[in-house]
């Protein structure tokens, strides 16, 4: 009896193990609990050997919770052993809300692990307001939950605003009440996307032009008919398929370069098509189609397709898991030197305009309010718009805060130690003021 029951729980545990293997990979990919059984089921009729029978295997979607909570229990109770072998923890925070609009916070932790920098996941945390004390609170709860001493907490990043990096009342500076040493980053991703936003908000030509792009988006999203229509005019234009039109999201970062470059592919057919519907009576389509012809607009549209792939490349360059410091000084200064550059000339998309347009058609469609005037105030914009994002770049991005990004690469950045005798790099830390715990990093 004793060896018929051994074997009875090691066949159901085998079975147990296989199905919170299907319940750990559905939730890494993003499947529905309740396609649980239907995963069973498959695994059954390709006759994987735990699946064979039925006998063990659970049929009810609700079990998936059970499960996924215990696999949960287990993968906190791995983190917490992480966070404890860690001597500092960093914070990265931010807030957001769900599907039913409930404000949530989520948080990252950074630790430090055998000398590597490592980025876990800890939770999306309900919070009752967005006000500084209110999320410093939850944060306070959260962290003892895990038994994280606030002592060991030494840097916050967030995005920037307010009720994070305020001076007197924000969540970084109730943090440094407990621990004086610690500091808060500003996300440097965040703080690109932002010297953009500042640029835009400063040449109302560019919110109108955005204004819009976001209209014809709007005009054939909601029809199927003027869409298929669209599809049937580029595919006779280009012989290739049509680049779907994009609307700019204020809250996806340089989403207006996707948008530029949609309009910028389709424009011959989008101004055909609205062409169409003005001839039948349809007076959004006329209004749409002033403004896309117009000069202004087109030669808008082939400077932002100038200027906005270094703004892109540059968020890209930031975004990346594991950004190097010595990248971002020079990076930040390449784009202002190609900034500067499309300030005091056009650039090749521009340039490609300006060639074809002729008799004052372009791509052989006439092309309105374009007066020397016309022209000569489009330059003014393009040039002021081009100073401020200069002027915005420079601005998020001092120089004398790059100066000390590209110190503290020279000094922290193992690459840049010169080899011990055994051919290793090696780092040490020694006590710079032993009662304030200040270490200071030299090479033996």
């Amino acid at each position: 009896m004793k060896s018929h029951c051994e074997k009875a729980t090691e066949s159901s545990k085998k079975k147990l193990s296989s199905q919170l293997k299907i319940v750990f990979h559905m939730a890494t990919h993003v499947i529905p609990s309740n396609q649980f059984v239907a995963q069973t089921e498959l695994l059954r009729a390709l006759e994987a050997p735990d699946f064979v029978t039925t006998d063990g295997i659970y049929h009810h979607s609700d079990c998936v919770d059970d499960m996924e909570k215990a696999l949960e229990d287990v993968v906190m109770n791995q983190k917490q052993e992480k966070i404890k072998r860690s001597d500092f923890v960093g914070l990265i925070i931010d807030e957001t809300v769900n599907i039913t609009v409930n404000k949530k916070l989520i948080v990252y932790l950074k630790l430090e692990m055998e000398g590597k920098v490592e980025t876990c996941f800890l939770g999306n945390y309900d919070v009752d307001c967005g006000t500084a004390r209110c999320i410093y609170d939850r944060l306070v709860a959260v962290l003892r939950e895990i038994d994280v001493e606030l002592s060991r907490f030494i840097g916050l990043g967030s995005d920037g605003a307010s009720v994070m990096m305020g001076r007197h009342g924000g969540v970084g500076a109730l943090l440094k009440q407990v621990n004086p040493f610690s500091i808060q980053v500003h996300c440097v991703a965040h703080r690109a996307a932002l010297a953009a936003l500042d640029a835009e908000k400063s040449v109302d030509n560019i919110t109108s032009y955005k204004n819009t792009i976001s209209s014809v988006y709007s005009f054939y999203k909601h029809s199927a008919t003027r869409t298929n229509r669209l599809r049937q005019l580029t595919a006779e234009l280009h012989d290739e398929d049509m680049v779907s039109l994009k609307q700019p999201c204020a809250v996806r970062w340089l989403s207006l370069h996707r948008a530029v470059k949609a309009m910028k592919h389709n424009w011959p057919a989008v101004v055909m098509e609205l062409t169409e519907e003005a001839l039948r009576g349809n007076a959004k389509a006329q209004g749409l189609l002033g403004q896309i012809q117009s000069y202004s607009f087109i030669a808008m549209t082939h400077a932002l397709s100038d200027l906005l792939p270094v703004m892109t490349k540059l968020n890209l360059v930031f975004q990346k898991d594991d950004v190097n410091l010595s990248s971002i000084r020079p990076v930040v200064q390449a784009s202002v030197a190609a900034f500067t550059q499309f300030r005091d000339a056009p650039g090749p998309e521009e340039e490609t305009f300006l060639a074809g347009y002729e008799d004052g058609k372009y791509m052989d469609i006439k092309v309105t309010n374009a007066s020397d005037r016309s022209i000569q105030a489009f330059r003014k914009v393009r040039e002021r718009f081009v100073q401020h994002l200069i002027d915005a770049l420079q601005d998020r991005f001092p120089e004398d805060c790059l100066d000390l990004l590209h110190c503290f690469d020279t000094l922290l950045n193992p690459r840049r130690y010169p080899p011990t005798q055994n051919g290793k790099k090696e780092l040490f830390f020694v006590p710079l003021i032993e009662d304030k715990g200040l270490l200071c990093p030299i090479i033996l």
